[in-house]
């Protein structure tokens, strides 16, 4: 029994660091790579500029290049794109490839900001309904999201972590206090 028990815990603890260490892009709404989720501002739409940026997590070693594409909703008019430092080709509603040269963005742990995306909000507030994702997906022309290592120049597949989400709403049950009360009876 002791032997079994110690068997899924060594089992679970190598499966958690294996994912942990699986790399993933994503799209977020801060520049600290923490913030996901963000409403449409209560403004006409078409009159408020912001800015999202693009995080890479989980890269251990050291990033030299990637290439993906972003799928931006239609409460998201894409204006530009920067990457300080980089040389970019193309432009992330179509496709991009951002490349570092002999200054790679340093992994190990850290989470790299990638790139940094100005658009445009087209809608004004949130809808009963809005639930827009801004997704991360394979580069048009590679068919993949792919990074590149440094110096070395060796391809690694990222994968998406999900959508970010404009105006994610959140369901409501319209309900009575006694009919609440009624469930903890």
């Amino acid at each position: 029994m002791k032997l079994t028990v110690m068997t899924i815990i060594l089992v679970a603890a190598i499966s958690a660091s294996a994912v942990a260490q699986v790399p993933f892009v994503h799209v977020y709404f801060d520049e600290s790579l923490t913030m996901d989720d963000k409403n449409c501002p209560v403004a006409p739409a078409g009159t408020v500029i912001d800015t999202a940026w693009v995080g890479l997590k989980g890269f251990q070693n050291y990033l030299g290049a990637i290439a993906y594409t972003i799928d931006y909703p239609a409460s998201m008019q894409w204006l530009g794109d920067s990457a300080p430092g980089a040389l970019i080709l193309g432009q992330s509603n179509t496709e991009i490839s951002i490349a570092w040269g002999n200054d790679p963005q340093i992994g190990y742990g850290n989470d790299i900001v990638v790139q940094r995306i100005v658009f445009v909000w087209q809608c004004s507030g949130c809808g009963a309904s809005n639930d827009d994702p801004v997704t991360v997906v394979p580069h048009a022309s590679l068919g993949v999201i792919e990074a590149r290592t440094w110096p070395t120049n060796e391809a690694v597949s990222l994968y998406n972590a999900g959508s970010a989400n404009v105006c994610r709403t959140v369901p409501v049950i319209e309900e009575t206090f006694g009919a609440i009360k009624s469930l903890y009876q």
